[in-house]
């Protein structure tokens, strides 16, 4: 596919999908890779063969590796000057760690450190490595997907210490980056996003019993890309739902 010229270039975005072969963060990138606009489409994976035939540059990430963080923001530096959007959709709620916690009976120290370390840790680490790059951009926007269940006030059941516990994390993390980044010169909008229960992978072992309405990822993809483009300046630190309701901390 031919690029625009260098002249026309500067008006075309950059996209970053952090977790572009997950449920959600795929379909991100799909629709990202969709908008006329988007001059280079970037996405992560863990998977050593990303998915083919999607207009989108695969970059290799693991998350709890920090050569593996630094290989990949090196990479985006040398292929583009700034970038535009940045979608963090990684998140680990289950897997080879285990489940969610029901009571503090629970509670592994190794299952909650490697939910900080993907949930928050290895996010914020690339943030910073590509602080230059969204400097760079005109209008930057950092969307983080975080999680309802880490909002302490609507914390009403308790439980699941480690996916709480790191999403309040990640939120705090949300709200002092927005504070810094008011100080850039373009003003980027950083701002936590709940996308609502969404049906994935993450999701699914957990839907069973679940009385009220769940989405599907392309629907849910399409509400938080039109929450994105509307969002002013004003917005950064926030945390909110698709509908652009604030959610309490």
């Amino acid at each position: 596919t031919p690029k625009p010229s260098s002249a026309a270039s500067d008006v075309y975005k950059r996209q970053l999908t952090v977790g572009g072969e997950g449920g959600l963060g795929g379909e991100l990138s799909r629709q990202l890779v969709m908008d006329p606009m988007t001059h280079f489409n970037f996405a992560t994976s863990r998977r050593p063969e990303p998915p083919a035939g999607q207009d989108i540059s695969w970059l290799p990430l693991e998350l709890e590796s920090d050569r593996s963080i630094k290989v990949a923001s090196d990479y985006l530096r040398s292929s583009c000057s700034s970038l535009d959007q940045i979608y963090f959709a990684t998140g680990y709620l289950h897997g080879d760690k285990g489940n969610p916690e029901k009571s503090i009976k629970d509670l592994e120290s190794s299952r909650l450190l490697h939910s900080y370390r993907v949930n928050v840790v290895g996010p914020l680490a690339l943030f910073r490595n590509c602080v230059d790059l969204i400097k760079a951009a005109e209008q930057p926007v950092v969307a983080f997907l975080s999680a309802q269940v880490g909002s302490i006030e609507d914390n009403s059941s308790g439980g699941w210490y480690s996916y709480r516990m790191s999403k309040a994390a990640l939120n705090m993390a949300v709200k002092s980056l927005a504070i810094e980044c008011a100080r850039f010169k373009n003003h980027p909008i950083v701002v936590a996003i709940h996308p609502g229960t969404t049906r994935t992978i993450l999701s699914e072992p957990f839907l069973k019993h679940r009385k009220a309405p769940v989405r599907d990822a392309f629907d849910s993809a399409a509400s938080i890309l039109d929450l994105v483009r509307g969002l002013t300046p004003e917005d950064s630190g926030r945390f909110l739902n698709t509908r652009g309701e604030i959610i309490p901390w």
